[in-house]
Parts: structure tokens; C-alpha cells; sequence
């Protein structure tokens, strides 16, 4: 195949989005660490150069799938919930746990955002990064304001925060590797694995609950 070089904005665009697509299945296929431009190239047919035109690390084409990723379950979930209906903290603790189980590579890349990714990027880009992740916000902001109108709006964004912090903290946890799981059993300590929709339910119904009775 004749290598083409992109010239309108909207082969730029495909050309950006093929490469992030060939980086989202390598990464589900040989993870984190084997995941390297040379692969890129290989899967996308376009060379290490033309890449180094779009990404600088495979760390920024990471964080595009974060972005999309999480643009993809805030629809989800707002789309849940039906408007001018009232919910009951017990259904929207349920409707909001089920809807980011559906988002694992979302969790587990969040998961490493700030030790790992953020750190491995342009400032250009982690600025861009920052905007991006804060589009969402708004609606995820007006979700809120809609199931539980009797709240203030700081201690939504405090809300919105900490049932963030809460699943990628406890998503790791949940989610051991082989590894790990050998590790654990030859420690012999008894350790369980924690079941992720259990305590992330458990978590959210508490945020909700003060939430809703504005306790702080």
C-alpha cells in the first residue's frame, strides 16, 4: 500500500483516530508495558515518524482513550435516568454502579492518570487533556442537579470527585492478576479480593446519602 500523507483537516482527524484505535486494541491485547510506537506502527501500517506527527508518547494516545472513553459512559449514564422522575438514592446508587462496571479500561487507565500518564505528556497536551475531561463535567453536574435538587452545587462537584476517586481507587484492588492472585494464596494471610459493585455501591449510596441530607 502507497503511503499517502494526510492533507485536509478531516484526514488528519482519521489518520488521529486510526492511530488511537490500533493503540486501544494493542493495549487490551499485550498490556501496558509491551505497548510501544513500534507495534503502533506495525498495526497501523504508518511508520514511527508519521506518528511522532500526532502523538509524542503512546502516554498521550492513552489519554485521548481515557477522554473518549469517558465522554462514551457519561452518556451512558445520563441516558439512564429518565427526565422528571424522582429516584430514590438506593436506584441511583444501582443505575450509577451499573453503568461504569461497563467501563473497565476507563477505571484502569484512570487508575494510573497521575502517576503514570500525565507524567509521560507535553504540557500542550495535558492542558488540552485537562479541557477535555472538564466538557464532561457540566452535564454530569446538571445529572445531579436534576436527581437531587435539594443540594448545593459545591457539594455536587464534591460528590462528582469522590465517586471518581472512589472507583479507580477500588478498581485495581478489585481486579488482581494472576500474579497477584498466586502471591496472595502463598501468603497464606487469608486476604480476599473485594468485590468491585459491592463496595462501589456501598460507596456511592454513602456520597448520596449526605448528599441528599447535606451532610458534610
Amino acid at each position: 500500500m502507497t503511503f499517502q500523507r494526510a492533507r485536509s483537516q478531516e484526514q488528519i482527524e482519521q489518520r488521529r483516530e486510526d492511530i488511537i484505535r490500533a493503540t486501544v486494541d494493542l493495549y487490551e491485547e499485550i498490556g501496558l508495558e509491551k505497548l510501544n510506537f513500534s507495534v503502533i506502527s506495525k498495526k497501523t501500517g504508518l511508520t514511527r515518524p508519521t506518528i511522532y506527527n500526532y502523538f509524542n508518547t503512546k502516554e498521550e494516545i492513552l489519554m485521548q482513550v481515557i477522554v473518549q472513553d469517558f465522554r462514551s459512559w457519561t452518556e451512558e449514564l445520563i441516558g439512564q435516568f429518565k427526565l422528571n422522575k424522582i429516584y430514590e438514592i438506593e436506584e441511583i446508587a444501582d443505575i450509577w454502579v451499573a453503568s461504569i462496571a461497563n467501563y473497565p479500561r476507563f477505571m484502569e487507565l484512570y487508575s494510573i492518570l497521575f502517576t503514570i500518564l500525565e507524567r509521560n505528556c507535553s504540557i500542550e497536551i495535558l492542558a488540552q487533556f485537562k479541557r477535555d475531561l472538564l466538557a464532561q463535567h457540566s452535564p454530569l453536574l446538571n445529572l445531579m442537579t436534576q436527581l437531587i435538587p435539594e443540594a448545593e452545587t459545591e457539594d455536587i462537584n464534591g460528590f462528582l470527585l469522590l465517586q471518581l476517586t472512589g472507583a479507580m481507587g477500588l478498581f485495581p484492588m478489585s481486579f488482581a492478576s494472576e500474579d497477584q492472585l498466586q502471591a496472595i494464596k502463598l501468603s497464606e494471610t487469608g486476604y480476599q479480593i473485594p468485590d468491585f459493585k459491592k463496595f462501589y455501591r456501598l460507596t456511592i449510596y454513602q456520597l448520596l446519602f449526605c448528599l441528599k441530607n447535606k451532610i458534610s
